[in-house]
């Protein structure tokens, strides 16, 4: 006898299985929608927005604070779309996305002040930084810089800690995360230079 068994399910694959079972399929943000009526490209619609095809992304994935004033205009202007429409759904995709993604770095936020690991490293794996500022909205250079440029970076960037509150986690809990990285950040320019 043959018997053939499911693939295993990688641990994000099943972290989105779990997401999908309980907030539904993800929110679409309305500018993609509205891109993807049109049939059109990002390049297609760069060049009629005069927006590069990185900003579009961006504006889509939600990692901007807010959508571009450019792209807006141009949604109004040229194809009637309601300026508020536009800008609640976009402020209702970027807390869906992040509801999607409770408590994503698990129960606690646990860091380990004295690991040549930077925290945000130490909490975001298996996920890499581009995954992260998807589920988060925010920016991937935010996340980015925080590791690489940890010597600068004193203190963790305001935005995600308003995304870590956002995915559930409490302010004391946020707090907690910033007074590790500081302990860490501390222990790390005490010793050689620690790993990513």
């Amino acid at each position: 006898m043959n018997y053939r068994t499911a693939p295993l399910l990688s641990a994000k694959e099943e972290a989105e299985e779990h997401r999908v079972a309980v907030f539904g399929p993800p929110p679409v943000n309305i500018f993609k929608e509205l891109r993807e009526e049109q049939g059109w490209s990002h390049d297609q619609l760069g060049r009629r927005a005069l927006l590069s095809k990185q900003a579009l992304i961006r504006v889509e994935q939600g990692t901007w604070a807010n959508p571009l004033p450019t792209l807006v205009d141009y949604w109004v202007k040229h194809h009637g779309v309601n300026e508020l429409t536009l800008l609640d759904n976009y402020e209702w995709f970027r807390n869906a996305q992040r509801r999607r993604h409770h408590k994503l770095f698990g129960f606690h936020i646990n860091v380990a002040a004295s690991s040549p690991i930077h925290p945000m490293r130490q909490i975001r794996e298996p996920y890499n930084p581009s995954e992260v500022a998807k589920m988060l909205c925010v920016p991937q250079a935010t996340i980015q810089y925080f590791e690489r440029k940890w010597k600068q970076q004193k203190s963790v960037p305001k935005e995600l800690c308003v995304a870590l509150h956002d995915i559930g986690y409490t302010l004391n809990e946020v707090r907690c995360f910033e007074a590790d990285y500081a302990a860490w950040r501390r222990y790390a320019l005490s010793r050689r230079e620690p790993h990513g």
